[in-house]
This record gives structure tokens, sequence and C-alpha cells, in this order.
């Protein structure tokens, strides 16, 4: 049978593909289908052919997967930010068990079978948000997410994952909009304005921070937005964030002070942090403890290491790897999160850490002291080509890497391994309950 788009089938879904999509076989064709599990039989549309696969759009379910579950989300199917809730949580586990395991093996790696660590409670876990702004040519108001693979705004009332004063921070920000003629910014460049609202939180300590991103440097009814802020308990930090290219990112990189303070602290494990608006914090607070305790555990960590951690940001994982080590050197490029690192050591009085702002290639181009073991936890591209040539150089006899794309991992493992590394362990934290996103821990020893 060859497909063309807007053919309609029956078709059975019979396991997963990538980024958190599930697919059926047309005479040994599959066809990827977005909201479905395996085990779902289902009326589809096809929207897309190519000679190695096609996809298609999930017109009805007419036969439901047993690890199938109803979300309590109006939005979920549309909105970009929950693409496995409505997959039961034991299956979400399962299914990132098997991405990262079929990517190893694709590239006829060995993976150690991965212990997976999922949350007791994987709702409401983000402690950062970010939602865009549009107004369509109607007047109709759009707050939330983008669709998945698209710059449609998805107006969201309320979202599951995140923290909830984020959600009464969107409630009032989203009031303050309708209430008062407030200008917003049009990616077509009819209208410049209000972009995105930004919050972060702090899981253990309860404070908020907000941050009104703008394509204007003026921002009318401010008070009164900073009036109707302020009634929320934790509200510590209200920011104002100039930013010229709001299509394409949440945040300018050009923000002040409205009202409160530049930082809101976190206080996870016995240690605190101070995070502001634009340094890079673990998403998930209340899974960070888990993920350290998962890092140390297969690190086998001695007291007499001295470590370095490449990618540090605010320094979470050198600042709980000081408490049981020698020492820890932090490496990061983005100077915001260093000057937050450097805070962090001394509140927590952890003397034997010291904080580089580099480029983290360039650092490792010119290092050369004795590290007993390298930990790093790199961006989604994962890690410079100069970086693993830098370190296999060096010879450091056990790097920790901590990936939340498994993708850059399985590259970057192959480029180790062709320098004499070899894979001694590994383990999956859910970090991002109801997401197709993974984060995964490996060890490597030579």
């Amino acid at each position: 049978m060859t497909l063309q788009k807007n053919d309609t089938l029956s078709l059975l879904i019979t396991d997963w593909s990538e980024k958190g999509l599930a697919y059926g076989l047309v005479d040994e064709h599959p066809v990827l289908v977005p909201n479905t599990v395996p085990g779902d039989k289902i009326s589809a549309l096809i929207t897309k052919c190519t000679p190695r696969k096609s996809y298609a759009k999930c017109l009805e379910i007419e036969s439901p997967s047993p690890e199938r579950q109803e979300t309590s989300c109006p939005v979920s199917i549309r909105c970009g930010g929950c693409q496995l809730w409505h997959v039961k949580y034991a299956e979400q586990l399962a299914y990132k068990t098997s991405l990262v395991t079929r990517l190893f093996e694709e590239k006829d790696l060995e993976l150690p079978t991965p212990n997976v660590i999922g949350m007791d409670a994987p709702m409401q876990y983000r402690n950062r948000a970010q939602y865009a702004v549009s107004r369509d040519d109607e007047g109709f108001l759009s707050v939330g997410l983008t669709a998945a693979r698209s710059q449609t705004v998805i107006d969201t009332g309320l979202c599951h994952i995140q923290h909830d004063l984020s959600n009464q921070a969107l409630t009032i920000f989203r009031q303050w909009l309708c209430d008062f003629d407030v200008p917003i910014f049009n990616p077509n460049g009819t209208s410049a304005g209000i972009a995105h609202l930004v919050t972060r939180v702090g899981v253990g300590t309860g404070e908020l921070m907000v941050a009104i991103s703008s394509t204007k440097k003026e921002l009318p009814f401010v008070d009164e937005l900073v009036a109707l802020l302020q009634k929320i308990e934790g509200i510590k930090s209200i920011q104002f964030d100039l930013n010229i290219n709001a299509q394409w990112q949440a945040l300018g990189g050009n923000s002040y002070v409205l009202w409160g303070s530049e930082t809101i602290t976190e206080c996870i494990d016995g240690l605190s942090f101070e995070i502001s608006l634009s340094s890079f914090f673990q998403a998930n607070s209340t899974q960070l403890p888990t993920l350290w305790k998962t890092l140390s555990d297969l690190g086998q960590f001695k007291s007499t290491d001295s470590v370095l951690d490449l990618y540090c940001g605010t320094g979470s994982i050198s600042l709980h790897l000081a408490r049981s080590v020698a020492s820890v050197i932090g490496v990061e490029t983005h100077s915001e999160a260093v000057k937050n690192a450097i805070k962090n050591a001394k509140k927590n009085a952890l003397k034997n850490c010291k904080f580089i702002e580099s480029d983290v290639s360039d650092f490792c181009l010119d290092f050369g002291d004795d590290i007993d073991a390298v930990v790093v936890d790199p961006p989604r591209k994962g890690l410079d080509r100069m970086v693993v040539e830098a370190l296999a150089e060096i010879g450091v006899p056990k790097i920790i890497y901590v990936s939340c794309n498994p993708e850059s991992l399985v590259r970057d493992i192959g480029f180790f391994k062709n320098r004499g590394y070899s894979l001694a362990t590994s383990s999956i934290v859910d970090m991002f309950p109801q997401t197709y996103h993974v984060e995964t821990i490996v060890v490597l020893t030579k």
C-alpha cells in the first residue's frame, strides 16, 4: 500500500519512536503519530509522507492501549509542553529506558543496563516557566506555551507540571493584560510590546521571581502589575527584560529590577543557592537530590579526590560534591551563573570550591592540573569535540557524563570510546515527567 497525504486508515500502534512519538506499520512502512501509545488502535490521517517514514494525525481512538491514561488538561494535546501525559507513568519510564538503550545499540555501543529512577509525585515539579504572549487579528489574547513544531501560542489557564506559584503569577499576568490596554508583540513586525512571562521558584524556600519580557523599553501600567504581583505570598523579585529577539528567545539579557531583589534563594538537601533570572539551574528541584545521590553513587568519589565540574551553572553539582571530596573546580561560560556559584560557595561555607568563568573548550586546552574525575553536564548540543580530545589527552581516569539529550550523549560516548574509554555504569533519573526528555548519567573509565 502506497501512502499519500490526506489518506485515512485504521492503524495499530506497535512501538515507540523519537520525541514521544509512537508508530504503527503499513506494509513495513512506519507511520509516526503524536499523542498515541503502543497498543492503541486508531483512525489516522496521513499528514506527511517520506520514503523512510510517514506522519499522521490521530482522528479517533478506536481501541485504547492499556498504557493510556486520561489527562485533566484541556490543552495537553495541542500544547508543546507535555508530550507524554496521556501515557501511564510506568510506561513513560519504560519508553525513556528503551529510547536510550536503542540509541546506544544503533551505534554498536554496549550500555550497562540503566537503573531508572522516577518521581513519587510527577506533577507540579518545574521551578521555571516561560510563557509566550500573542493577540490574533480578532483581538483574542493567548498566554501559554507554543504548539509542538509551531510558533502558535496555546492559551493555557493552568499548567499542571509547573509550581503553584508560577500558576498564580500566570493568572495575575493574564488578567492584567486583559484589564489594561497593554501593547502585545507580534512576530510579523506589525506591533511591539509584551512578548513573554518568565517565572522562577525556589521550591525549598517558597520564593518567587517574575520577569516580563518586552520588545518596547516603556512598559505601560507597570505599577498596577507590580501591585497585583505583590499579593502573591513568597514574591521576592519582579523584573523587566528588554528583548529585541522575542520571536526566538524568551529573554533578551537586558533586564532590571522593578521591585524586590535581583535573585531568589533555593534550598535543597541542606544547600542554599542564589538564582538569578538568566542563570542555569535544574528545572526540577524536588528530584535534584536524587540526581546528586545517583551521580555520587555511580562516580564512587573518594574523600581525597580532586574533581573538575564542566558546565557547572550556578554550582549545584560542585557544591554537592564539595561536601565529600577534597576539592572541586567548576567551569562555566555564563558570567552571571559564575557570580551566583561563587556566592553560593560562600553562603554554604564550602572553601574547597573554585569557580572559573571560561569557555569550556578553551579551559580544557590550557588545563594541566592533576584531576581524579571530571563531571560534565553540557547543554543539549553535547560536548564540543575539542573538549573530548582535551580530556582524553589529559588522561582523566574517570568521566561522569550527565546528559539531557541521549542523541548527543551517544555521539560523544562514541568519541570517548575511540580514545580508549569504556562505559562502566549508567542510570536514568527522570527529571522531566510527562515529557519525552531524558536525563542520563553514564560513567566512563580509562
